[in-house]
């Protein structure tokens, strides 16, 4: 999807192949993605996510401003614990909405930098054309007229899964209030 987007002029994908709790193994990971990303001279990263390796990444990357949630009231859990790295995040965004999705958890870093206000945002997505086109040939023959409602799974890692009988409640449920509507499930092999 980052493909696609506007906003976004290049893709790195260099995915964490690592033991997630062997610090030296997480540490030579960042070490190896810094010194493709050091060339690059980044004046500011984002740190989205309370990881402290991500935080220690930024800092390793050479990014000048390196923005993350204050880590005040972060836990002290993992090899690089977030609340233990927050001097090398420059700019401390203050972190809202701990449970809520984390779009809405994002939004407020936005907004803490830019100084624009976020409250109107709404998700964009990008797709390829000839995605479009291929989804719009099936819509044609499987649902003239009805109406489609896309259920994400996204539950990659395992302690997200939501059972299948939970999924089937809801669905049974948005039937009951909106008829005649046709479903389509996304997801991935893990999900």
């Amino acid at each position: 999807m980052a493909q696609t987007c506007p906003y976004v002029d290049q893709v790195l994908v260099d995915a964490r192949n690592c033991n997630w709790l062997d610090a030296q193994q997480m540490f030579r990971w960042d070490i190896d993605l810094a010194t493709k990303l050091l060339p690059m001279h980044f004046d500011i990263c984002f740190n989205f996510i309370t990881w402290g390796s991500s935080v220690l990444l930024s800092y390793l990357c050479g990014a000048a401003r390196r923005v993350g949630f204050d880590p005040s009231g972060f836990g002290t859990s993992g090899p690089f614990a977030y609340n233990h790295v927050g001097g090398f995040i420059t700019d401390r965004a203050p972190c809202r909405l701990r449970q809520s999705h984390s779009l809405y958890r994002y939004l407020p870093m936005i907004e803490y930098i830019t100084g624009q206000p976020t409250e109107n945002c709404r998700p964009e997505v990008w797709i390829l054309e000839m995605e479009k086109e291929r989804w719009q040939e099936r819509l044609a023959q499987e649902g003239a007229g009805a109406d489609w409602i896309a259920v994400v799974l996204g539950g990659t890692d395992a302690r997200r899964h939501w059972p299948v009988a939970s999924y089937a409640e809801l669905l049974r449920h948005i039937l009951e209030e909106e008829g005649d509507v046709r479903f389509l499930i996304l997801g991935g092999p893990g999900d």
